[in-house]
């Protein structure tokens, strides 16, 4: 299994660079943003190697705790993946520049990430967050102060999570 596993990281590593970003820079870059790393994730897929391939092969290399992105730079880098609980660390920051009412739903998109992964950081997630955590879209967004601060709060939350 370890020369079938190593033979398949192998031909991975050569694969994913240049084809899918340029250097790890440019990756972290595309992870960061939901957009982006939709439109990765989308391209990896339509070469083959989309998220259910990333995730059986961060069950091969023993890193269920791990973010894909740490895959992707284990496969592409020799990068050694980092847990969740570790990664979420960056972004103490971040979450202090924050007032308390974003400060208390940072904290909660980062239970769910700890939880789930990189799955509830999807745009396309922010209305079902808003809504488990404030009960509705609206009360969400008069805490946060509005659509656009808490769509940004949302992004540059992630953008802390994943850029060095």
């Amino acid at each position: 299994l370890n020369k079938l596993l190593i033979r398949i990281l192998l031909h991975l590593q050569v694969e994913f660079s240049p084809h899918f970003f340029a250097d790890i820079q440019d990756l972290q870059a595309k992870w960061a943003t939901p957009s982006t790393r939709e439109a990765l994730l989308q391209k990896l897929d339509d070469a083959g190697y989309g998220t259910e391939i990333l995730k059986q092969i961060r069950t091969l290399i023993d890193v269920e705790e791990c973010d894909l992105l740490d895959v992707l730079e284990y496969i592409a880098y020799n990068i050694e993946p980092i847990e969740r609980s570790e990664r979420v660390k960056k972004t103490t920051d971040f979450v202090a520049s924050l007032t308390p009412e974003q400060q208390d739903f940072v904290d909660y998109i980062i239970n769910l990430y700890l939880k789930e992964g990189v799955e509830e950081l999807g745009m396309d997630k922010l209305p079902t967050i808003m809504q488990m955590k404030y009960g509705s879209i609206q009360d969400g967004m008069s805490k946060l102060g509005g659509v656009t601060i808490a769509k940004n709060t949302f992004v540059n939350f992630q953008k802390s999570l994943y850029l060095q």
